[in-house]
């Protein structure tokens, strides 16, 4: 992962899969019991949520 910023949130972290290239602004929060996959290139937003 190139670029994540503090503050960063998971509930358990070994289900959030990150591929190459990710940019994470400060604040995003994942819920990812289900599983997340973020892929390759992705850039992802100030305080953005994701629950799976």
């Amino acid at each position: 992962m190139d670029h994540m910023f503090p503050l960063f949130y998971t509930d358990c972290g070994k289900n959030l899969h990150i591929g190459k290239n990710v940019f994470i602004n400060s604040g995003c929060r994942f819920q990812d019991q289900g599983g997340i996959t973020i892929g390759d290139g992705a850039l992802i937003g100030t305080m953005w949520s994701w629950q799976r």
